[in-house]
């Protein structure tokens, strides 16, 4: 197995086009690997899915069905594709695969004649350890204000770097913060959910049942019970003074990518790769709605203080806004083309939505008619996260360009950047008296930040 023009075409299609659905066509996948004897073709198709579900380190790990000759053949098309010597293709939620390397040039790999095919894939530095992002050519809608003031270096809102949490031995991508400030709860790709003292900064429970990596987490309004979600398709719900499992929640037909509860914590709401969200009892352990609408798979799902709305964000482009009670669609906020909302929050009062972007900005939003209000720039990364301070005053976001802004929630002034992790930050999260700010990391750390 060499590295072809062929292949680079279809990471490039996966990428740009269809996420992990562009290796599940075999009609499609044939176009692209001609080359491939049919029983080939079957073989690594299979392959190559678990390395867009999974990554390719863990992929060639677990492929018992491959020759160990054939192993080897793969490692080395890996390796020559990112020119490095650790495997570099890791599977991103937002865009399915993405890739990173440990070379700042661009790889154009030759075809027949000599002739370097019209597409390359960009490489990073290692040293960054971020994941890429495609290059797409968009055109972002223009902000409905005048244009963000620049940044306030001079202004007395400035924060620290106070403790760093290590113990998990995969990317972090969800943090939240118990009700009462004491604790912090973290989901891993590592499959395990870990409490945390916030305090002290050590680690007092983990939470392992998930079959699959853990992408969402969330405390009940009480503080006795935490919510995740995760790969296996499941929500789970724990015990969070012992840890005990408590209940699963099954229907979804994918991963379970993002939950909340409600303002009451009589219900949990949750968004998956299925393209539909789901609200649950949270006594019966029953699902109580399927809300159906998106037409591709839900990011973000988050709940409006009342708890009578619900707001999603996913891959179509688009944020819906739903009755919390019923169900049904009220809004649907349409996206620039292929800006997707990886990231959504309510403003403490309802009348806001903040939504982190694929164009490197935050959009913030009408709670009630949905008109775009302004468009927040400073991240040279995608946001994969957005949190309103309690009191509503302040806005932070976390992106894979690994900082976290603050900003000016009324006027959209940047405040100040947080600087610290060595990768992208995929989930940030405001302490309840709202002076501090826990972040978690594809660096595999949970970093807690003080107001000083």
């Amino acid at each position: 197995m060499t590295l072809d023009a062929q292949f680079i075409r279809i990471i490039q299609t996966l990428i740009a086009e269809q996420g992990k659905e562009a290796f599940l066509d075999p009609a499609q996948c044939r176009d692209f690997l001609p080359n491939y004897t049919r029983s080939d073709y079957e073989q690594e198709r299979r392959f190559l899915i678990r390395v867009v579900e999974i990554g390719a380190a863990r992929a060639i790990e677990e492929a018992e069905d491959l020759s160990l000759c054939k192993k080897q053949q793969v490692r080395r098309l890996y390796e020559d594709l990112f020119m490095a010597e650790e495997l570099a293709a890791e599977m991103m939620d937002m865009l399915g695969l993405v890739l990173r390397g440990d070379t700042g040039r661009t790889l154009s790999p030759q075809q027949p004649g000599g002739k370097a095919p019209a597409a390359s894939v960009h490489l990073r530095p290692a040293s960054s350890r971020m994941p890429l992002t495609p290059s797409k050519k968009t055109t972002p809608s223009a902000p409905t204000q005048p244009a963000v003031p620049p940044v306030d270096r001079a202004a007395p809102y400035r924060w620290r770097e106070l403790l760093t949490l290590k113990g998990h031995t995969d990317t972090v991508h969800s943090v939240a913060y118990s009700p009462d400030g004491k604790r912090i709860v973290s989901g891993s790709w590592d499959k395990t959910i870990k409490i945390w003292d916030e305090e002290k900064g050590r680690s007092i429970l983990s939470l392992k049942g998930h079959a699959g990596d853990v992408f969402s987490v969330a405390c009940s309004p009480d503080g006795k019970c935490i919510a995740s979600g995760a790969y296996d398709n499941t929500i789970k719900i724990w015990d969070a003074e012992r840890g005990r499992e408590l209940s699963a929640l099954e229907g979804h037909a994918d991963t379970v990518f993002s939950v909340a509860y409600s303002p009451d914590g009589k219900r949990i709401v949750s968004g998956s790769w299925d393209k539909t969200i789901k609200i649950w009892n949270t006594e019966r352990g029953r699902e109580i709605l399927s809300l159906k609408g998106h037409v591709n798979r839900i990011r973000s799902v988050v709940y409006r203080f009342d708890g009578k709305r619900i707001a999603s964000g996913a891959y179509d482009e688009t944020i819906k806004i739903w009755d919390g009670e019923s169900g049904q669609e009220i809004l649907s906020l349409k996206c620039p083309s292929d800006i997707f909302s990886l990231a959504l929050a309510y403003s403490p009062d309802g009348k806001r939505i903040a939504s982190g972007a694929l164009d490197n900005t935050i959009k913030i939003w009408d709670g009630e008619s949905g008109r775009e209000l302004c468009i927040l720039k400073g991240h040279a990364g995608v946001v994969l996260s957005v949190a309103y301070s309690p009191d509503g005053k302040h806005l932070a976001s976390g992106s894979n360009d690994g900082s976290i802004r603050l900003w000016d929630s009324e006027s959209g002034r940047e405040l100040f950047t947080l600087e610290g992790h060595a990768s992208g930050v995929y989930s940030v999260a405001y302490s309840p008296d709202g002076k501090r700010i826990a972040s978690g990391s594809w660096d595999r750390s949970i970093k807690l930040w003080e107001q000083e």
